[in-house]
């Protein structure tokens, strides 16, 4: 009876195996190497058995094989790369000194299969056709570096292909398949067909859509050709079909420039104005018209600033002439400079003597005089001095003395109290 926890489980265990089956499984092309056997002195590459073989691809023939390391510049495509499609009439064992079950040709064919991790293998074979003499199958990985060969790895003539192998396979990784094919007898040297089937399907060549000898899964471009794989800014796009090729953020404000040459890289600006000629673009720039940004750090900017070069944020100008008090040479327009005006910020408009105080400033009608006439004394004075240097006529003296007379600058005031 099928009750609901089983229910349960069964609806589970399809789902993981739906799972499994829908990772990429993929593999290199064939590669073709004629033998390390092949050399100045032994131009066939042909090898001596030292064994009687009792059958066409006996497993003893194999002894005196070496297979080529993985990297070895020996390795090319082989004929048809998704297939094999080896063939070599008449065989080269026709010229051996005895032409059948003493010597033998040994090639060699190796593909890569890639097998994602946690995928659930449980059928790996190598199906064979056209197979003339035999063959053997090794597999490589990180649980057999050196490579393992098991009884059901051998296929002979006529065979149609390995047993099961798939205890020998590692997911998770790249395994190395090696398929070592003999030929020991003089008619025709051949293997048309070599498929890896992973769990009851075909493994397919991974594609190499642009050409460019990168598989596509590899590819960090695999639409366009670069076989260098070139990546400036490392962001896993290649530079050739990278639209911006040196920003790793390919044009964050997408304002389509790339950050590498985008004035304003965080900041939507495409017209990339920059009225300053700063660098920075006047979208983000704190101070767009001020190449030198705020020099003074006073938090104005330098083309409003009246002081570009002296912090002075309260801006203050008292003489309205546009250049702040900070940095103005005379900043209360009264002729005299203020590293020698001793009475600075003078009413504007007032007269002034050389050291630039007015006769208000030396005469202030607020002051602690003695009393009033001490006042008037010294209006008197000041007057009589600023009429000596020319500053004023006699007449202009006599009016403000005479006005300081009227004045009440001086006089105290009586406190009168009054008691209930």
């Amino acid at each position: 009876m099928l009750t609901k926890r089983r229910f349960m489980i069964l609806i589970v265990a399809v789902a993981l195996l739906v799972s499994c089956t829908a990772f990429a499984q993929t593999r290199s092309p064939w590669e073709q190497h004629d033998g390390l056997e092949v050399t100045t002195s032994n131009l066939l590459g042909l090898l001596a058995f030292t064994c009687s073989p009792a059958i066409h691809g006996d497993p003893c023939e194999y002894d005196v094989a070496t297979i080529p390391d993985a990297a070895h510049i020996g390795w090319g495509p082989a004929p048809d790369p998704d297939t094999i499609n080896f063939s070599i009439y008449p065989s080269r064992v026709c010229q051996a000194p005895i032409s059948c079950w003493a010597y033998g040709d040994f090639t060699y064919f190796q593909t890569f299969v890639d097998i994602p991790l946690n995928f659930i293998i449980n059928q790996f074979t190598i199906a064979f056709s056209g197979m003339d003499d035999g063959a053997r199958v090794s597999i490589f990985n990180s649980t057999y570096p050196d490579g393992i060969v098991v009884p059901g790895s051998y296929v002979f003539l006529g065979g149609s292909g390995t047993s099961d192998l798939a205890p020998y396979v590692n997911a998770g990784e790249i395994n190395r398949v090696v398929v070592t094919q003999v030929d020991d007898c003089c008619v025709q040297n051949n293997l048309y067909s070599a498929i890896v089937v992973l769990n009851g399907e075909i493994v397919i060549i991974d594609p190499d859509t642009d050409d460019d000898d990168v598989p596509d899964s590899e590819d960090n471009c695999p639409e366009t050709f670069n076989p260098d794989q070139a990546d400036s800014d490392l962001d896993g796009v290649g530079d050739a079909c990278d639209v911006c090729p040196y920003d790793a953020d390919d044009d964050l404000d997408d304002d389509g420039v790339c950050g590498d040459v985008d004035n304003c890289p965080e900041t939507f600006n495409p017209d990339q104005a920059d009225s300053d000629l700063d660098g920075a673009g006047d979208a983000c720039d704190v101070c767009p018209y001020d190449a030198d940004d705020d020099l003074d750090d006073d938090g104005v900017c330098g083309d409003v600033d009246n002081c570009p070069e002296n912090f002075n944020p309260d801006q203050a100008d008292y003489d309205g002439d546009g250049i702040g008090d900070e940095c103005d040479d005379d900043a209360d327009d009264d002729g005299v400079t203020d590293d020698e005006d001793e009475c600075l910020f003078t009413d504007l408009g007032d007269l002034v003597n050389e050291d630039g105080c007015s006769i208000e400033q030396l005469c202030p009608c607020e002051n602690d005089w003695k009393n009033h006439g001490a006042y008037v004394k010294c209006v008197a004075h000041v007057t009589n001095e600023f009429k000596k240097a020319g500053l004023i006529t006699g007449a202009e003296k006599g009016a403000i003395v005479s006005e300081a007379g009227r004045s009440d600058c001086g006089q105290k005031k009586t406190l009168i109290l009054r008691l209930k």
